[in-house]
């Protein structure tokens, strides 16, 4: 840029590093960018109370149904596994419609919204998928059930059988 400078001699002369780091430095372009980070997380935190809320859901006829299942030779170990079972549909089904509305929605906005004036640019912007990132809320979401169902499935586990099977007694 100086070598063009003194060549020219009168003139401005920009960089692609300066129009960058002009465009980050925006109030509006980090003012979005905290937006949708806090976005981001809020969603994360949302998921993860469906998920514990969904398991929760179970809790009070759980019990009583494993009671029965191991009177009738259900071992302690197969628990966990009836109980991962129980939010297997819920996740696959959950898993589906967020990939379509995920991948969906920004393909439709690119389509339809003019994005040139949030990026800077004269064209309008590609969707990119960033696989590292879509990696990381799968795997968080992979953990996050599967916490719940150990949880789900050691609280299950621990219950009295005797007690959950009486019947006509108040509890």
């Amino acid at each position: 840029a100086d070598a063009v400078q003194d060549l020219v001699g009168t003139g401005v002369v920009t960089t692609v590093q300066e129009e960058l780091d002009s465009f980050t430095s925006a109030p509006v372009t980090t003012g979005l960018t905290r937006a949708f980070v806090g976005a981001t997380v809020l969603t994360g935190l949302l998921t993860v109370l469906a998920v514990v809320v969904v398991q929760l859901m179970g809790t009070a006829a759980r019990p009583r149904l494993l009671a029965v299942l191991r009177t009738l030779g259900l071992r302690p170990g197969q628990t966990r596994a009836l109980t991962a079972w129980e939010l297997g549909p819920v996740l696959a089904t959950s898993l589906v419609v967020g990939a379509v509305l995920g991948l969906g929605v920004p393909w439709v906005l690119v389509r339809a919204v003019d994005l040139t004036g949030l990026t800077g640019g004269r064209s309008q912007p590609s969707l990119a998928v960033d696989p590292l990132v879509v990696g990381a809320v799968l795997a968080a979401v992979v953990l996050t059930v599967l916490t719940a169902v150990t949880v789900s499935a050691w609280l299950a586990g621990r219950t009295n059988l005797a007690q959950a099977l009486r019947v006509g007694e108040e509890r």
